[in-house]
């Protein structure tokens, strides 16, 4: 099995992370090395070709349910740090700057790098998941462009993991799992800490996971090429909350869960769970990035921000 990079990949000095056994060709690379974790290799320094994305657009704090624009919450790191002036532009307050509320998370964490680890849960087609890629990490770009903050792209370092054998047709659920193996270990090997700070740090980065199932990833490339510059609603991709769990007793769910049943809260199931809060939920795709690790820098940005599928987040 071959992986074939696209060219149009923008990153400069970033690293992508693949968790798979399998060789890879990867175009635009001029350094290959092995990661610690054995079987995931990465890739610096791509070419940096510019990418037609999602237009650039002024970052504001979301609409709740109709009311007026506010921080996540009044605790998070943006609630605080907001009302000053942007230093990237100026004619802003900082809070309207993604960028410079990514940098200000590194600063107060004291973490180096950022970037939100993304799950492939489809292998229907590499060609299919190759574009994907191109238009998903594209719009990190000219999100990052749109707040004069390409400079964060030296600290964003994404990991994507691909294990067909692993993944193939995961759960949210079973990602979560997978993605606090991930965590735990990660902090302390890329910067020191324990993961019992990590997870509460303002950074999302061993917080949150990105998965991206057929679904999402059929949604991504069914946008018309030439509308790839236009505001889009309907390209998502799954944000998971590593924090997340249900209000019951694992025995207890799991047995639920055995007899064909589950934690009911009255709503339609997704993926098999009938909570209000299933853990988990659909986000704009071109946001998914950069709004995970500008805002969402608790528990209470994700209470406010979460939207239950099949309604997708991060609508503003």
């Amino acid at each position: 099995m071959s992986f074939t990079f696209s060219s149009r990949v923008f990153l400069r000095s970033s690293t992508y992370l693949f968790s798979t056994p399998a060789k890879r060709t990867l175009s635009s690379i001029t350094s290959l090395s092995t990661c610690c974790t054995g079987q995931a290799v990465f890739a610096s320094r791509l070419e940096k070709i510019p990418y037609r994305g999602t237009k650039p657009r002024t970052r504001r704090f979301p609409r709740v349910r109709g009311e007026s624009l506010r921080p996540f919450s009044s605790t998070s790191a943006t609630a605080w740090r907001g009302f000053e002036d942007s230093k990237r532009t100026p004619w802003r307050r900082l809070q309207e700057n993604t960028a410079d509320l990514i940098e200000g998370n590194l600063e107060t964490d004291g973490f180096s790098y950022w970037g939100i680890t993304m799950y492939r849960t489809t292998y229907k087609s590499d060609a299919d998941w190759a574009k994907f890629l191109d238009r998903f990490m594209g719009s990190v770009r000219t999100e990052l462009e749109s707040h004069d903050g390409l400079d964060m792209l030296d600290s964003f370092r994404p990991v994507v993991m691909e294990d067909a054998r692993r993944f193939d047709g995961a759960t949210p659920d079973q990602i979560r799992d997978a993605f606090k193996e991930w965590a735990r270990v990660a902090c302390e090997t890329e910067h020191g800490v324990p993961y019992k700070h990590a997870e509460k740090a303002y950074s999302a980065r061993y917080r949150l996971c990105i998965m991206v199932d057929e679904e999402a990833l059929q949604s991504v490339l069914d946008i018309p090429t030439e509308d790839l510059e236009e505001y889009n609603t309907t390209g998502f991709v799954i944000l998971i909350d590593g924090r997340w769990s249900p209000e019951l007793d694992p025995e207890e769910l799991a047995a639920e869960l055995a007899a064909g049943g589950g934690p009911d809260d009255g709503h339609g199931p997704v993926y098999g769970c009938t909570l209000g809060e299933v853990g988990w939920m659909k986000v704009e795709y071109a946001q998914a990035q950069t709004v995970s690790s500008a805002l969402m820098t608790d528990d209470g940005d994700w209470d406010v921000a979460y939207r239950r599928p099949p309604a997708i987040g991060f609508d503003f």
